[in-house]
């Protein structure tokens, strides 16, 4: 899967990357609208999508006793040290990255400052996928509780250079910035890697 790494650093480049003409914005009652570049607006709606279901209630795993906190000190992400290694990064692209010892799949941790909407984080997510996959399926989306905290679950499907990947997303915005962790492995893998992937994601906690 190494061969295929510079092509999934494209997936988690920036999640601000976004259509530079339209806007994202908060009316004064919460409401989340679109700014257009011809000056009009719109209220920005969530798409309805067959994959979505009821929320789970999920918790860390027992057996995750080991933890990383990120720079701002409002998330942790709990895991099991007999199944995944952790590596601090400094090239700007994440700012953890997790592998597991099954060699199957990896995980990585982005967080930032800023503020933004649920929509606008799906959105920059597709963005960057179609920039190197041929293809974006959503194979599964919806909302958990995850150790207290209610995030956004995506389940998607991508394929780089006749490759299909399985990518796992946690995303949550808040008063407190903003936060991804995601986990993938190849489609052929993903049914045997599925326990390692949701034991790490299931390991977040938004403070």
């Amino acid at each position: 899967m190494f061969r295929y790494f510079c092509l999934i650093l494209f997936l988690v480049g920036s999640i601000f990357y976004i259509n530079a003409q339209d806007i994202n914005a908060t009316t004064s009652d919460g409401k989340p609208v679109i700014l257009k570049s011809n000056g009009t607006w719109s209220y920005l709606e969530k798409e309805e999508n067959s994959s979505n279901a009821m929320f789970e209630i999920v918790a860390k795993a027992k057996n995750a006793t080991e933890k990383i906190e990120n720079r701002f000190g409002n998330v942790i992400v709990w895991y099991n040290p007999k199944m995944w290694t952790v590596q601090k990064l400094t090239d700007g692209t994440a700012e953890y990255q997790f592998e597991a010892l099954s060699g199957e799949s990896y995980g990585r941790l982005i967080t930032e400052k800023m503020q933004l909407t649920p929509d606008l984080i799906k959105k920059a997510i597709e963005s960057n996928a179609r920039r190197v996959s041929t293809i974006f399926d959503v194979l599964e989306e919806k909302e958990n509780i995850v150790n207290g905290t209610e995030v956004n679950y995506l389940l998607v499907r991508v394929n780089m250079q006749g490759l299909n990947f399985i990518f796992c997303y946690y995303y949550w915005t808040g008063e407190t910035g903003t936060v991804q962790l995601f986990s993938y492995t190849s489609e052929s893998l993903y049914n045997q890697a599925k326990t390692e992937i949701f034991e790490l994601m299931n390991g977040l906690e938004i403070k």
